[in-house]
């Protein structure tokens, strides 16, 4: 009887031990690799979402190798044509300077106009003089951003000369002028600084920023690798892990599995499913109110990807279509009451609309109970993503919660079911 009581005592010791060194063993681990977590996880939902294509290739006499091959085929070849487009509709380098001196000059005429500033004193309205020193920093980094230094001025001054006639490109020459005549007269903006930090960036900034940049590709690489090991993965995967799993607990552990796997198949169909809608929400929205086809498509696109990031998806489509009707000089509107005046509300009203459907009709019915959490538990997990993990944890911290929420409500019927507590 002793013995029994000693053997016993050793064996719950050696247990409590092991996962007491285990658990640390996982937390350090955890977190040393952090940065391979978004890679990884990445190509695993991937190759989940790929996996039931195979499955819907129904030509028998083709093996499962032949028909993952097939598929890799397909997306190779729809991501060529992809950046092909992608590349065909990039602006050239006159159109990029162009761009960057529209968007100052625009950027800087709305802002004086707005608050009533007098180019030749600096002085303002009363909400200027009451924000100015809070908010000039912010004006000096955007201009500093799009001003062009000597080297880009003189290819810009060159590539000006050689045009050939076009009364967009004298405008925008005008716009250059009246951008170098202002940061003349404005004392928030210093013309030395920014020549000497855009034509004189420091070497260890330099140095680090491609280390980070190595760093971001090399972790990147497991990726691709993940997702073709589990789209050919035959089960041997899962096999393993049942193995290890007593047979007291065997059909619970089953049925948390078939339970987890249903809730992410639900969360993925139901995320991609709303992020298309939004998509489209915002590209018709856009369109409507006169931002040219291509480019409606381009924001709505963005904002749909975004979207899947819970309060992120609208406020880039908010950024982004507003920082357009910033810079646009024509707009062609469905819409008649449209200007390029007004465009800016017509952007903020997209944006409520998409977001109104989204909340109101593409979550509720769309995603249904897939992601049934309250807002407070969605906004916390988001935020906490984000300051643990940064935009990974941003990403993956509602498909994290929904999997842990179905895991426990899971274990525990279980549990309770089979009498285990």
């Amino acid at each position: 009887m002793n013995h029994t009581h000693e053997r016993r005592l050793r064996r719950i010791i050696l247990y409590t031990v092991s996962l007491l060194f285990g658990s640390i063993a996982f937390i350090f681990f955890f977190w040393s690799l952090r940065a391979l977590f978004m890679p990884l996880i990445t190509g695993a939902l991937l190759a989940y979402l790929f996996k039931p294509l195979v499955y819907s290739i129904k030509i028998k006499w083709l093996p499962e190798n032949l028909k993952i091959l097939l598929i890799l085929g397909l997306i190779v070849f729809s991501l060529g044509l992809f950046a092909r487009e992608i590349k065909n509709n990039l602006p050239d380098k006159f159109q990029r300077y162009e761009l960057a001196i529209r968007a100052q000059y625009k950027f800087n005429d709305r802002w004086a106009k707005i608050m009533g500033i007098n180019q030749e004193t600096g002085k303002g309205n009363f909400v200027y003089n009451l924000i100015s020193s809070d908010v000039s920093p912010v004006i000096e980094k955007i201009n500093h951003a799009l001003f062009l230094n000597p080297q880009e001025e003189s290819e810009y001054l060159s590539l000006f000369e050689n045009r050939g006639e076009n009364d967009l490109s004298e405008k925008f020459y005008q716009y250059y002028l009246a951008n170098k005549a202002r940061i003349k007269h404005t004392q928030s903006i210093k013309k030395e600084a920014q020549t000497e930090i855009k034509s004189n960036p420091d070497k260890e900034e330099h140095e680090s920023l491609i280390s980070k940049l190595f760093t971001i590709f090399s972790n990147w690489l497991l990726m691709p690798f993940v997702f073709l090991f589990l789209l050919f993965d035959k089960g041997e995967i899962l096999r393993f892990f049942i193995k290890l799993i007593p047979n007291r607990y065997f059909e619970m552990s089953l049925m948390v599995i078939n339970e987890v796997d249903e809730a992410i198949g639900n969360y993925l169909r139901g995320t991609l499913l709303e992020c298309s809608l939004v998509a489209l929400t915002f590209s018709i929205g856009l369109y409507l109110i006169g931002i040219e086809l291509g480019l409606s498509i381009i924001i709505g696109l963005i904002a749909g990807l975004t979207n899947a990031i819970p309060f992120l998806g609208p406020a880039i489509g908010f950024v982004v279509g507003t920082s357009y009707a910033l810079i646009v000089e024509n707009i062609d509107p469905i819409i008649p009451f449209m200007t390029t005046d007004n465009l800016f509300i017509g952007v903020i009203a997209v944006v409520g609309i998409a977001q109104l459907l989204d909340n109101v009709i593409f979550q509720p019915i769309v995603l249904g109970s897939a992601v049934n959490l309250h807002p407070l538990v969605v906004i916390i997990g988001v935020m906490g993503g984000s300051i643990i993990f940064g935009f990974s944890g941003m990403l993956l911290a509602i498909p994290f919660i929904v999997i842990t929420k179905v895991i426990i409500e899971t274990a525990f019927k279980e549990l309770k079911a089979y009498k285990i507590i």
